[in-house]
């Protein structure tokens, strides 16, 4: 008999597993643990929307009033959660939870279609989300909710990973005689792909198809040589324009999906801010870069310390991430791969839009609104780092600037590993929210900052629905709320909750609703220090009314 054979595990396999789990498990504690204790009423948006589709049975419900409209967005991955535990905390970490390995999986994609090997594109994928996390913001922004920026970024990396597949060899760029079925199969992911993105609107053509076909253009009309742009690109012109035809034929969709529901919040990137505002949102893009990417200098600071370090090294790779790319394309002609020359130019025309929209629309007050821009220059310059360390000629620059963002990229690391698993369970929310349960107090109102999370961290036991604070007295705020919220409901008693600063503005109203003995109850909670929405302070207030007050 022939003798068994065992097969030892050769170290060589397991480094592309050991290089791709720091960055996915550290997101993954991060979102386990201690997200729950960060996020805001902000971070509600996706699986509210999730909730009113479940509710409603459409995937736009017209009794919602919405902040964006995505029919092809986080709503969608929520929803069976929500199904399955509600609407809690425990449905949102699950969903949060499943995003996060699909962006993992969309970095990953991404790279192996870059041409890395399995370790590099470990490399790829760990740096490159420590690098999304190196700010609360960002962390915010990339995994505590599913909104356009996180979003944005993983349809790049999925439409790019598709088409460098696609499009990557000669022959199939001719015309569609060497397709294979596999060939066939991605053409119709990514033009099916391409026409449900378009439908979440213009932020994700800017994010996928403008780029995409901007990339390509770029690189075999622009820099390629006459006589090749028509007849040897005869079949990427065609799949060009099928994407271009499916992109706009679903934005053109976006009433039909909408069902005719429109969000405000949205309009910020199709609106222009007054022209005498111009030079300081251009000025401002700076500053916005600086602190979205995590640095944090007062003044005085001491440049002598560790925080001083830390700092040091974050303003160092954020001026790279910013100047980088445009460095680069300066030298587009000389990069010899032509799978990073397409993220270049890709990252070109994301960073054209939200700098144009940055200066001269509504997007300049706002840092986070550079999160796009921002992951596209990671992936360029990462691209470009780990490309030069497969150069002999080049291999010492790469072993540097590879270095340095492993570095980087190790700060977050850091920061997310000594985090308490259980940190912000006695933050303010978590505490208001016990105490309301507690007093069997089950519905009520209060500002969004306050009411949206409540409502979540209590699993619906305690609904909350928004208002604000207009000459005096509560007014209604439907903004993400579903209709009827402040109609009569079956409860006995309503609950106000106040902020230290809405409680002092409203020191008469409620003064009055006492002498009329429409309060019935009233104590404070009092918890750590609190700041979210302008809104800061130690304690809250909570008068007990025994009818609707509104």
């Amino acid at each position: 008999m022939p003798e068994k054979t065992t097969r030892t595990l050769n170290i060589r396999e397991l480094l592309p597993f050991l290089a791709l789990l720091p960055g996915l498990l550290l997101v993954l504690y991060y979102l386990l643990g201690p997200a729950s204790g960060y996020m805001t009423s902000d971070c509600t948006d996706s699986i509210r929307w999730a909730q009113a589709t479940y509710e409603s049975g459409h995937l736009i419900s017209k009794n919602f009033s919405y902040a964006a409209v995505q029919p092809f967005g986080g709503n969608l991955i929520f929803l069976p959660f929500v199904a399955l535990f509600g609407y809690s905390m425990t449905a949102q970490i699950a969903g949060l939870v499943l995003f996060a390995l699909l962006f993992v999986f969309a970095l990953y994609y991404l790279a192996r279609g870059l041409g890395f090997d399995r370790l590099f594109s470990g490399i790829f994928v760990s740096v490159t989300v420590l690098l999304l996390s190196s700010s609360p913001k960002l962390r915010e922004i990339i995994w505590e909710h599913i909104f356009y920026y996180n979003l944005g970024i993983l349809f790049f990396c999925l439409g790019f990973g598709l088409a460098l597949r696609l499009l990557g060899d000669e022959e199939r760029r001719k015309g569609f005689s060497s397709y294979k079925t596999r060939d066939w199969i991605r053409l119709a992911v990514l033009i099916l792909f391409s026409f449900l993105a378009a439908t979440d609107g213009l932020q994700t053509l800017v994010c996928l198809t403008l780029p995409l076909i901007g990339a390509y253009a770029l690189e075999y009309y622009i820099f390629s040589k006459p006589a090749a742009r028509i007849k040897e690109q005869a079949g990427m012109s065609l799949v060009l324009l099928l994407i271009l035809f499916w992109s706009v034929l679903g934005f053109l969709m976006i009433p039909v999906f909408t069902r005719g529901v429109e969000a405000g919040y949205a309009n910020a990137y199709s609106t222009y801010s007054p022209m005498n505002e111009w030079k300081d949102n251009f000025l401002g893009l700076f500053h916005n870069w600086l602190t979205l990417f995590g640095v944090s200098v007062a003044k005085n600071d001491p440049l002598v310390s560790a925080d001083s370090v830390v700092n040091m090294m974050r303003i160092a790779c954020a001026l790279v991430l910013l100047f980088g790319p445009f460095v680069l394309l300066a030298r587009y002609d000389r990069q010899k791969e032509r799978e990073l020359r397409l993220l270049i130019g890709g990252h070109l025309f994301v960073s054209a839009f939200i700098i144009f929209a940055s200066v001269f629309g509504s997007l300049g007050k706002a840092n986070w609104r550079l999160t796009p821009m921002l992951g596209s220059a990671i992936l360029v310059m990462l691209t470009w780092s780990l490309k030069r360390l497969q150069q002999a000629e080049f291999k010492r620059v790469g072993v540097i600037f590879t270095a340095f963002f492993i570095a980087v990229s190790a700060l977050s690391a850091v920061t997310i590993a000594r985090m308490p698993a259980n940190y912000g369970e006695n933050n303010s929310w978590h505490v208001a929210a016990r105490v309301l349960e507690e007093k069997g107090l089950t519905y009520g109102y209060g500002n969004f900052w306050w009411s949206e999370l409540i409502t979540l961290v209590s699993g619906n036991k305690v609904q909350m629905a928004n208002i604000n604070e207009s000459k005096g007295k509560p007014v209604k705020n439907d903004y993400q709320l579903p209709s009827g919220n402040f109609s009569e409901r079956v409860e006995e008693k309503y609950f106000l909750l106040l902020t230290e600063s809405d409680n002092n503005k409203m020191e008469d109203w409620i003064a009055k609703q006492k002498k009329q003995g429409s309060v019935i109850d009233e104590f404070t909670i009092e918890s750590d220090q609190y700041s979210a929405g302008g809104f800061a302070g130690t304690k809250v207030y909570v008068y007990v009314f025994d009818k609707n007050i509104f």
